[in-house]
């Protein structure tokens, strides 16, 4: 599934994509809960996802935010919205995920930053959902949900082990002379004519 962007460089879109979750596969690490209301953190079971409930809530990752904190989480939830996802896919037993940062220096040019140094993973946050506790202490089972976004951070903190995310270009190349303005402006006047 898949949000249609224009396709202009644009300065503030640093195109991303990565791995936010294994599907049929029982997380190494517990998943983290969040009260919001209490602000209290507490860590909940292992889990893991059936691969129905990820295809039925694929179309609710579109749109949802790449989260983190103005410096990278070292655990726990990220709460800023740091860029969006604009496509979501299942690969085998990878939920996979692309879109882009906003990586201006006035918004999160360390997030930029710690991706291009590597070692970052993802752990999508989600909502409404329906679990299967005939597994517990074990693990629990997630039988349907709703992703209300893709948080970055350390690979360390994340549930499953090898999620990760990665820069896929750098989108937006500083003009030069009046050769690249005019390359924008037929560009985006080719985008506006379509």
């Amino acid at each position: 599934m898949k949000l249609k962007l224009p396709e202009i460089d644009h300065v503030n879109f640093y195109p991303v994509e990565g791995i936010a979750l294994f599907i049929d596969k029982i997380s190494e690490r517990p998943m983290h809960i969040t009260n919001y209301d209490t602000k209290e953190r507490s860590d909940g079971p292992k889990l893991i996802f059936t691969r129905s409930a990820v295809e039925n809530s694929l179309p609710t990752l579109l749109g949802q935010g790449f989260c983190a904190q103005q410096a990278v989480a070292e655990h726990g939830v990220p709460r800023s919205n740091a860029g969006i996802v604009t496509e979501a896919w299942i690969d085998d037993n990878k939920l996979m995920v692309r879109g882009g940062i906003y990586g201006m220096h006035t918004h999160f040019p360390e997030v930029i930053a710690a991706l291009e140094k590597g070692g970052l993973g993802l752990c999508p946050s989600f909502h409404d959902t329906l679990f299967d506790h005939k597994n517990l202490p074990e693990y629990i089972t997630v039988r349907h949900t709703t992703f209300t976004g893709v948080n970055i951070i350390h690979s360390w903190a994340t549930s499953f082990d090898n999620t990760k995310i990665w820069l896929t270009k750098r989108s937006y190349v500083a003009m030069t002379d009046t050769e690249d303005l005019e390359n924008q402006r037929v560009q985006r006047a080719t985008f506006l004519g379509a």
